[in-house]
């Protein structure tokens, strides 16, 4: 099982990279393996150690590569993967590493452990990691989202032949899709495709939601080039609520803390509405006057508990610093001499 499946914050979109490093013996600084594609994407692993080192102070340093095709000079990969040496003498033998969260960009390539093993311990005949001079390293890798990258995109006709196993149908037009991707991301489109059809049916009307906010859906799942505007993240907004989809979420979330076409106002009803913590925090931290929580109070009588609670808050925060009285900061101490 993969090292990163248990994890609930992480959808299930995870490959295993397998490399093998060969002549491992004979190393004397660093070795990159052969690539493996992924999302577009090349992968590789840098080993590196020196033979200058003693050979009972000898480390092995491993890193996971990443070389995306066709990239923009601003490009960036968001990532968690985690990485296992494969012991032959059987798995609970591995050498397993701790969990990356770590964002791949034009600067920063690579990403791993410093003097992750010793190089006795890789060695020794009895290890049970080296096999005729070859050892193998797993990567589990879970790409979350990236930018700056052209990634090639597959034809209808073979994403229908060899992907889409499924079919939802918003007013009367068909959408072929991979329903597993769908229900890896969604315990609500689980339960539908799987849980309660008894039937095996694979095709399923979409009563609530547009042809084109599901196609969105989908696109944001599958990682494809996808804008949210002014005109479809109300309606994203709430296909990802109703459905359980963080990543559509996420997505829409990103655009709200970015865009300045939507008022501080409605942000703060969409941050209640659709549980969206981030943008109520980076939202209140843009009123800077008592006077504008008093707008905001007196023209929105439909504020929803939550917000009206943290307009208060904010509102006893200005009233303090404006009054100049010591301001309890988050270390929990009252400091009087605070800047304004």
């Amino acid at each position: 099982m993969s090292m990163l499946q248990p994890l609930k914050d992480l959808s299930s979109n995870i490959v295993t990279l397998a490399f093998n490093i060969f002549n491992f013996e004979h190393l004397d600084g660093a070795y990159t393996s052969d690539t493996k594609e992924h999302n577009g994407i090349d992968w590789c692993v840098r080993v590196q150690s020196n033979k200058t080192a003693k050979p009972q102070k000898r480390r092995v340093s491993i890193f996971l590569v990443c070389n995306p095709n066709n990239p923009s000079e601003e490009w960036s990969v968001q990532t968690s993967f985690g990485f296992r040496i494969i012991n032959s003498w059987g798995q609970s033998k591995n050498r397993i590493s701790s969990l990356f969260y770590h964002s791949f960009n034009s600067k920063e390539t690579s990403k791993g452990t410093v003097n992750f093993i010793g190089w006795d311990e890789l060695t020794a005949s009895n290890s049970g990691f080296l096999v005729d001079g070859v050892f193998q390293i797993e990567f589990d890798l879970n790409v979350t989202a990236f930018t700056g990258i052209k990634k090639e995109k597959i034809s209808k006709k073979a994403y229908d032949e060899f992907i889409a196993d499924g079919t939802l149908v918003m007013d009367g037009k068909p959408l072929n899709v991979c329903l597993p991707l769908l229900a890896d991301n969604s315990t609500v489109l689980f339960d539908i495709f799987y849980t309660t059809n008894t039937e095996g049916t694979t095709t399923f009307e979409i009563f609530d939601f547009t042809y084109e906010a599901v196609l969105g859906m989908v696109s944001i799942l599958q990682l494809d080039a996808f804008d949210i505007t002014i005109s479809n993240y109300r309606e994203l907004l709430e296909l990802g609520f109703y459905y359980q989809l963080l990543p559509v979420l996420d997505k829409c979330e990103d655009f709200l803390l970015k865009t300045k076409k939507v008022s501080l106002d409605n942000k703060l009803k969409l941050s209640e509405m659709f549980r969206l913590h981030l943008l109520q925090c980076r939202t209140l931290e843009q009123i800077k006057s008592v006077e504008q929580v008093d707008k905001i109070l007196d023209d929105n009588i439909d504020l929803g508990d939550r917000t009206y609670e943290a307009l208060l808050e904010r509102l006893r925060y200005l009233e303090r610093k404006e009054s100049g009285k010591p301001m309890k900061c988050l270390c929990g101490r009252l400091h009087a001499n605070e800047k304004k």
